[in-house]
């Protein structure tokens, strides 16, 4: 068993959910960020 399985299953599967969730809506963030500067830009400006 793998790390990743053991801290998942000690967590609310509701909070697991709400987890999920918060870090593909930062990752969408970041990725619209992205697209709208381009690629080249110092990594503190993103």
């Amino acid at each position: 068993m793998n790390d990743l399985s053991i801290s998942r299953s000690l967590l609310d599967p509701d909070l697991h959910q709400s987890l999920i969730q918060y870090v593909y809506g930062i990752i969408g963030c970041m990725q619209y960020v992205h697209r709208q500067l381009g690629p080249g830009m110092p990594e503190y400006i993103y």
